[in-house]
């Protein structure tokens, strides 16, 4: 994991998303989804109520890597700092 100005500055703030009971839902997603367009990078944390260890937020991350394209950039206990998976273009420019 490489941790940029962003991600330490994001390490800081309060969560832009929490994942409650109900665990990893359409809406959660769509509402990552909303967040990662309007930020490039957000944190989010689940509540005790759904990951009781890190082994389950882990689990809930890799539920949330299936629906998005996401690449994560820090995790300490039950937060992750996570962004959009950068997609590299087949084509590469070179000068003449």
């Amino acid at each position: 994991m490489r941790k940029d100005l962003a991600t330490k500055k994001k390490i800081h703030e309060k969560p832009d998303i929490l994942i409650g009971k109900n665990g990893v839902t359409e809406n959660l997603i769509s509402e990552i989804k909303n967040q990662l367009e309007k930020k490039k990078t957000i944190k989010i944390k689940a509540l005790k109520t759904i990951a009781q260890t890190k082994k389950d937020f882990k689990e809930i991350l890799q539920q949330i890597q299936e629906s998005i394209q996401i690449e994560i950039l820090d995790t300490r206990g039950k937060t992750a700092v996570i962004r959009k998976k950068r997609q590299l273009s087949n084509k590469k420019k070179f000068k003449n």
